[in-house]
């Protein structure tokens, strides 16, 4: 295991996921959410505050989207 580069693995494994996740239509990520017992509000936020907390962006944790809050999403001019 001299040779081993974490960080190239991280990476790798980082952007096969975001292709995983990106390829999945709303359908797949329903019935993903639905099996775990979570709302899909939840899952967001989690994930949220996991990539917050591996990129050293705290001030983004806990960060409430719009639709989060059940509030209808702005119209933008």
């Amino acid at each position: 295991m001299k040779d081993w580069r974490p960080h190239i693995d991280l990476a790798r494994l980082s952007t096969a996921l975001a292709e995983e996740i990106l390829a999945a239509d709303e359908q797949e990520v329903r019935e993903v959410a639905a099996r775990s017992g979570h709302s899909l509000t939840g899952v967001a936020r989690d994930v949220r505050e996991l990539i917050a907390g591996a990129s050293d962006e705290p001030d983004k944790r806990g960060a409430v989207l719009i639709e989060d809050a059940g509030a209808p999403c702005p119209r933008q001019h």
